[in-house]
């Protein structure tokens, strides 16, 4: 959140992890999600995906430009695929997307991706509430005071996926893509100033390259998280405001 010394980002780590041991997903910069920016549908979900069509992306977890309101577990933010800031940036989630491998990584074991040293964590298969109640402090608006949706819901996942332990760092950046469009420069903090479509070709290159090296299975891709397994992850099993509990 933005403070009177937190005018940029820090290294990621800088600030104590969840319980599932994910840092940074409450500040430090906003992370593209794999999604669309629209409404919630209704009822009870398994394995989500977000919509199909759309013209906004969704991120989220708040940044160092925003205040302690926009840190909140259920906060939701968009911008045009194109958009690029100073407080926006990513984590990368791999994902098993058709038959299971007997190959490494493994579900329900951390892995460290070999080509940009990626620690992910594994969310093991579960169910959690979605966005927020009416009474919680910011429900219902973004950052610019406008409406959003954050209709509480349950989802439901039966496979479990990988996720970046921290946001990607400009070291692990340039290691793929080989430049530093960040503003704030310094391998350990992490990347911004990249689109949404920037940050899928890093995860599609990342995948190239690691299926190339003989260590991602076939079936396996590395992406951006959707918006319910960035929440999952971010909430870690709480559901208060945010993952440390409602003040903010």
């Amino acid at each position: 959140a933005k403070g009177p010394n937190v005018q940029q980002s820090m290294n990621v780590g800088s600030y104590q992890p969840n319980a599932w041991g994910f840092f940074d997903m409450h500040g430090n910069v906003w992370e593209w999600v794999n999604d669309f920016y629209e409404k919630y549908p209704t009822g009870s979900l398994t394995n989500p995906t977000g919509s199909a069509l759309g013209s906004l992306w969704a991120y989220r977890g708040g940044g160092w430009f925003h205040g302690g309101d926009c840190t909140r577990s259920a906060k939701r933010h968009h911008h045009d695929a194109d958009g690029r800031y100073a407080d926006v940036g990513f984590r990368v989630s791999l994902q098993q997307t058709r038959v299971p491998q007997s190959k490494v990584p493994t579900p329900g074991n951390p892995w460290t991706v070999p080509t940009a040293s990626i620690e992910m964590i594994w969310c093991k298969p579960g169910a959690f509430t979605m966005g927020s109640p009416k009474n919680e402090m910011g429900h219902g608006f973004d950052v610019h005071g406008k409406k959003i949706d954050e209709t509480q819901h349950r989802v439901a996942f039966t496979k479990g996926f990988h996720l970046g332990k921290y946001e990607v760092t400009q070291a692990q950046w340039k290691k793929v893509m080989g430049s530093n469009p960040s503003r704030f420069k310094s391998d350990k903090r992490p990347i911004e100033f990249v689109g949404w479509k920037e940050a899928k070709n890093f995860c599609q290159k990342l995948t190239i390259l690691e299926r190339k090296a003989g260590r991602l299975p076939d079936g396996w891709q590395y992406t951006l998280p959707t918006e319910a397994q960035w929440e999952y992850a971010c909430r870690a099993g709480t559901t208060t405001a945010t993952a440390f509990g409602d003040s903010l």
